[in-house]
Formats: C-alpha cells, structure tokens, sequence
C-alpha cells in the first residue's frame, strides 16, 4: 500500500479516536428567591387604654418589633414612637407564609394592643398602644 493509499485510512482513523461524545447540556440552574418585608412600626403611651390613639397621647421610645418568620429583622422605636421594620426569609415569597409583627411591651408598661398582629401589607401602619402599669 503506498503512502498515499494510506493517508486517507490514517485520516479516517485519526477521526474516529478523535471523535467525542457531544457535550451534555448544561442544566437550568434553579433560581432561589428569598422573601423580604418591610413595615412601619408605632408605639405610644394610651393613656387611656383604649387601645386606639388619640392625638394628645404621646409617642413611646424603645418598644423593641421583630417579624415571627424572618432572619436580619427587628428594631426599636425612636423618640417620636416609629420604627421601619425589615426581614429576610430564605425561600420564595408564599400566601401560606403567616408571619406577624411582633412588639415586646417595655418595662413599667401593660400592652393595650394586640403584641402579635398579622402582616398583611407593607403599606401598613402596625400599630402598638401601652399603659403605664399600675
């Protein structure tokens, strides 16, 4: 066999040990979404626990609010009552999810509110009353 009867064997050849399987697709990586909210927070002094607040009655400072279901959360109220409450939850955003504003009545004061209330929209103002315990 000459040599150029062999080249095109040898090419051929050369082809087939050359061949690879073509390459597996890459996979779709899953996306992961995590859950943030947001709140505003207020506290006050009801002076006359009715659990509603009136315009004379007086902000409340360092009322500590935290959300039940998340990470990196919680605040505390500043001199005129406020606070913006944020969290994290590591998953995806789900209706099922039932998380709450929470607010730990300070020392010397008697919740006149609700201490848990259900978070229902960040455009809401959740709002905490206190008594001076007797």
């Amino acid at each position: 066999m000459s040599f150029r009867a062999c080249l095109p064997f040898a090419v051929l050849l050369l082809a087939a040990a050359c061949r690879t399987a073509a390459p597996a697709a890459t996979p779709t990586p899953e996306v992961i979404a995590d859950c943030f909210w947001s709140a505003e927070v207020v506290a006050w002094v009801d002076a006359d626990g009715s659990g509603t607040r009136e315009a004379a009655e007086a902000p409340l400072e360092g009322v500590a609010v935290n959300f039940t279901l998340t990470f990196y959360s919680g605040a505390i109220t500043g001199a005129d009552g406020q606070a913006t409450l944020t969290g994290m939850y590591p998953s995806a955003c789900d209706a099922s999810l039932a998380n709450q504003v929470v607010a730990v009545a300070p020392e010397g004061y008697t919740p006149t509110t609700e201490l848990a209330q259900t978070y229902t929209d960040a455009q809401k103002v959740y709002e905490f009353g206190f008594r001076p315990a007797p």
